[in-house]
């Protein structure tokens, strides 16, 4: 157990170090400037396969997706669940009632305007996208363990007061 706990310390300490040295390639930071052209000095990381510059932008976090070739994927916007279209709004009361919500915004690609929701289980992730209509565009499940497990883990409890804008 003393060895497993020292092997993934020391991931973890290889993964932040691998964080704290990245190079941005050029021509990935030319394209976040041309998309972008008022912001400055973003925090850069890896994740899901592409670049991301994460910064705030009136008041609101967001995280700008590139390809290693500088291609814009997508931009995420994290926003109060209230400050979303009612539609959406309507989806998340009714199907996640029980949920705890973790993430809630908008999702900007192909030159279309999506809703990420997502709600933590004690065994993963659930994300959904969603449209301005409030219709599930994609559902996928992202689980925690490393161990495979199959078992469907019951909802966490709503708390609304979490989910309200300050």
């Amino acid at each position: 157990m003393k060895n497993l706990l020292c092997g993934i310390l020391l991931l973890l300490t290889a993964h932040l170090v691998a964080q704290s040295q990245l190079i941005v390639p050029s021509v990935v930071l030319a394209a976040h400037q041309t998309k972008y052209p008022n912001q400055e000095a973003p925090f850069w990381e890896l994740r899901e396969g592409a670049l991301v510059a994460m910064f705030q932008t009136e008041g609101l976090l967001l995280k700008s997706f590139y390809e290693p070739n500088g291609e814009w994927r997508e931009s995420r916007i994290r926003e109060p669940l209230a400050e979303l279209p009612a539609e959406v709004q309507a989806y998340v009361a009714e199907n996640f009632a029980n949920a705890n919500i973790t993430y809630a915004g908008r999702v900007e690609k192909n030159n279309q305007t999506l809703y990420r929701i997502e709600s933590e289980l004690p065994n993963g992730v659930v994300v959904k996208l969603l449209n301005e209509k409030g219709e599930l565009i994609q559902e996928e499940r992202i689980k925690f363990s490393l161990h495979g497990a199959e078992e469907v883990a019951p909802l966490l409890p709503f708390t609304p007061e979490k989910h309200q804008p300050n």
